[in-house]
């Protein structure tokens, strides 16, 4: 998508394209939320959700993942950062307890 002339246009028809495929199509990107909807990329106008992953430092030693759903079209949603805890093989959210 680099070298296209018209960005904005085409990734348009490219999302057009996804959604009458009628599936789920997850793109993605390492910018920031802040970013991604402040205009540059056009991605977070454009696409129907945003969810984020990061790594939170809470303590000196201490690294928790965090996960948030910052832009979920025609759903109302808590934008909050939530810990994401990966054990025995599965993935679970939780209110964030500890910063």
């Amino acid at each position: 998508m680099a070298g296209i002339a018209d960005r904005r246009t085409d990734l348009f028809y490219l999302f057009e394209w996804m959604r009458d495929l009628g599936c789920t199509a997850f793109l993605i990107s390492e910018a920031s939320p802040e970013r991604l909807m402040e205009g540059n990329f056009d991605e977070g106008y454009l696409s129907d959700g945003i969810i984020t992953l990061k790594m939170q430092v809470v303590r000196d030693v201490e690294t928790q993942r965090r996960i948030r759903c910052v832009k979920m079209r025609e759903t109302n949603h808590d934008p909050s950062y939530y810990s994401l805890l990966f054990n025995s093989g599965k993935f679970q959210v939780t209110k964030v307890i500890s910063e």
